[in-house]
């Protein structure tokens, strides 16, 4: 489906124009004032037939979007991936994701395509004589108006970065969690948490590497927490979708089973026929026990540093840890008291929890 160009057009300006409108009182005549971006004949193409291939609100300030455009028919599509809301530039040309630059022939549509289909905001406090001086003063019409620039323009949005997916990256235009996932990465000083190095090696690791069967949304917003507790919940989260798969492997074994349905399929139908559901502490356990020597060790090192903790058992200790900061009851304990390099730890074993079972288990998982 074609985009409307005038409309397009007509989106970027006019919150501007209110802008003007309301804290100036400065008076635009909406109906007679045309303004639009300036536009060289491929630009023009890519504004009107350019395709979201999936877009992503990951906070109010950060948006994010993977664009798709064919240049001719004979030819294969060009695939972006846009990130608004980030302060600092980061290199992801190792990941074959070089960054589009300005002199690009698309660049100015790219930009004006992805303020349209993000509905990005203005920042927070746009000067009205600013925009009157720059932007709602000319219009078609005027002597020499050819279109705005769009230097002029994206100043007064959130700063947006472009970057082309070449067909050698490992991640595509529909894994748009992963490729915003290695962004943060990348960009860690955009992050509240003080995540070590190690943790960050291995998100970016899994972020390009890991199980297409990984809910990576719950990774991102991992990284963009701002609270160590909702940070875990978020790794956690993965793990508690682990639950069912070491019974439902079982038994679908011994039972010889033969069915294309997924292991989440079959405990769906289980859950929904039965009503069986996996006991939530002996599930961690399977998955611990299971997990590899290294990441066992880990846990037992981050266990061990709290002395009151120290003669639990991991999974009971780790299990103990989610329902102290999912329930509020007389039995649960506080942890605000655990410092950043115990968090910090205590996310990293969890994702390497994540990183082994989902591998272990992809095709069970993903289904036939």
């Amino acid at each position: 489906m074609s985009r409307n160009k005038i409309k397009t057009h007509e989106a970027i300006f006019q919150p501007l124009i209110e802008v003007v409108v309301d804290k100036s009182g400065y008076t635009v005549s909406e109906g007679h004032e045309k303004r639009y971006i300036k536009l060289i004949d491929d630009g023009k193409d890519f504004l009107i037939k350019a395709k979201i291939v999936a877009k992503q609100i990951v906070s109010p300030r950060v948006r994010t979007a993977s664009i798709s455009f064919q240049y001719q028919e004979e030819q294969e599509p060009q695939t972006f991936f846009v990130v608004a809301g980030l302060d600092n530039t980061s290199d992801m040309s190792i990941f074959e994701l070089p960054l589009v630059e300005e002199d690009n022939s698309l660049y100015a549509a790219m930009l004006e395509v992805a303020i349209y289909e993000l509905k990005l905001p203005l920042i927070s406090s746009p000067q009205p004589l600013e925009i009157i001086n720059e932007i709602t003063s000319q219009y078609m019409g005027i002597k020499g108006y050819d279109g705005h620039d769009i230097n002029m323009v994206k100043k007064i949005f959130p700063p947006i970065e472009l970057y082309e997916i070449k067909t050698t990256c490992l991640l595509q235009a529909k894994q748009l969690n992963r490729l915003v996932g290695l962004c943060l990465c990348k960009q860690s000083d955009n992050l509240v948490l003080p995540f070590s190095p190690d943790t960050l090696d291995l998100f970016e690791k899994i972020f390009l590497e890991g199980s297409s069967a990984i809910p990576y949304d719950n990774l991102v917003q991992c990284c963009y927490s701002v609270s160590w507790k909702h940070a875990f919940l978020e790794v956690y989260r993965c793990v508690e979708r682990l639950y069912p798969i070491p019974v439902l492997n079982e038994l679908r074994s011994k039972i010889g089973l033969k069915s294309n349905l997924s292991l989440f399929q079959l405990g769906r139908q289980v859950e929904e026929i039965l009503s069986w559901r996996p006991l939530e502490e002996a599930s961690v356990e399977k998955i611990i026990d299971g997990s590899l020597e290294n990441t066992k060790d880990l846990l037992e090192n981050i266990k061990n540093s709290d002395r009151q903790m120290s003669d639990k058992k991991i999974s009971k200790w780790f299990y103990s840890i989610r329902n102290n900061i999912v329930h509020f009851r007389q039995t649960t304990q506080p942890i605000d008291n655990m410092s950043d390099k115990y968090f910090d730890k205590l996310i990293r074993a969890t994702l390497q929890i994540i990183e082994h079972w989902y591998k272990m288990y992809e095709t069970e998982i993903n289904g036939s």
